[in-house]
């Protein structure tokens, strides 16, 4: 088992960070600007597939998606009755009336396919990649320096915020703070204060302990290998699936 990985691993070596950012910022942008139903769900199925090859799980990925399918049905259902067309149906939702429009239909599919292929492909880009990686390949595709140090320390503390907003709550809960209704919302509102002003307190001594370390406005900057063969196949690959379903889906519902 552990031979054959080895193999595999070595013929087919993991996708770099900065291959899966490109790609995912080529699919991202073939999702925004396509207007086929699709093209988008196609792209929603390739991301799965990746997500899923990269290690993610299936209970983990369907617990991630499920905030976005339940977005993806608000945003359906909400364009149901765009004007254009002949009328498909007529659904009754108690004291109202959802009249399904063949332009509304069309608009409610296009739309939520869009979100759940949008988050599929922001899985898909991060399955199993550090942060640490996805920030220096941002660096390297010369995002602006102050948006990749900003998402650095807010991703190194936000554990941190947890930790401390979860002690509040262990210590409020000792002290039988949950015990009703009202003073749960009281403790609730307490503990996110405390946590605001703890996160505020450590941000303070952190800029000042960075500063005594030498801190000058900007974090020391890995500098990157070239991209390798096999790597920039990987790229190639990827940009001409994604050009071969936009192409073969356009014009398509």
């Amino acid at each position: 088992m552990r031979e054959g990985s080895t193999i595999r691993a070595r013929i087919f070596p993991p996708m770099d960070a900065r291959v899966r950012l490109l790609l995912g910022c080529a699919a991202l942008g073939a999702v925004a600007v396509s207007g086929s139903a699709i093209v988008v769900l196609s792209i929603a199925t390739f991301a799965t597939i990746a997500s899923l090859a990269a290690g993610l799980s299936v209970g983990s990925f369907a617990r991630r998606m499920a905030l976005p399918g339940a977005l993806a049905v608000a945003a359906a259902v909400a364009r149901l009755s765009w004007p254009g067309g002949q009328v498909l149906a007529v659904l009754p939702v108690g004291p109202w009336a959802i009249t399904v429009t063949e332009a509304g239909l069309r608009a409610g599919t296009l739309a939520g396919a869009r979100v759940l292929a949008m988050v599929a492909v922001v899985l898909a880009s991060t399955a199993g990649v550090s942060a640490a990686s996805l920030l220096g390949a941002a660096r390297w595709l010369h995002v602006p320096a102050t948006l990749v140090e900003l998402a650095s320390l807010m991703y190194r503390y936000l554990f941190l915020l947890r930790e401390e907003a979860q002690a509040i709550v262990r210590a409020q809960s000792m002290r039988l703070g949950y015990a009703g209704g009202m003073q749960s919302v009281r403790c609730a509102a307490a503990a996110g204060a405390l946590a605001f002003l703890r996160a505020y307190e450590r941000g303070v001594r952190i800029h000042h302990a960075m500063l005594l370390r030498g801190y000058q406005g900007e974090l020391p900057e890995e500098r990157l290998p070239r991209l390798e063969r096999q790597q920039l196949a990987y790229l190639a690959i990827g940009l001409v699936l994604l050009a071969g379903v936009v192409r073969a889906g356009s014009g398509a519902y």
